[in-house]
């Protein structure tokens, strides 16, 4: 799964046939909106428990594929929602995470 915007997560919801109730859309609906609202840590691109694909560590950057998000140090500046212009891959343990 694509990390993807609040409106197109919202709208991909509506399209299941599993939803059982109203409240079973609303928790999914509010985990993710929780979710990309995340400061970012390094954590989360790198290790067991990296919420994204891709990623690694070079000279005190943080690198994706051929170029760089940014250096270590100013990542907590930024939330999870700020990474959804690069459509990155979420891994198996963040949809785990997201009970998606």
């Amino acid at each position: 799964m694509k990390l993807i915007s609040m409106t197109d997560f919202v709208l991909e919801m509506v399209k299941q046939t599993e939803i059982k109730t109203y409240e079973w859309y609303f928790l999914k609906v509010f985990d993710y909106a929780q979710f990309i609202k995340h400061t970012l840590t390094l954590d989360m691109f790198i290790g067991d428990k990296a919420l994204f694909e891709g990623f690694y560590l070079n000279d005190g950057y943080v690198c994706f594929k051929d170029g760089f998000i940014d250096v270590v140090e100013d990542i907590e500046l930024y939330t999870i929602e700020d990474l959804l212009e690069y459509e990155l891959t979420l891994t198996s343990y963040a949809i785990k995470l997201l009970r998606l």
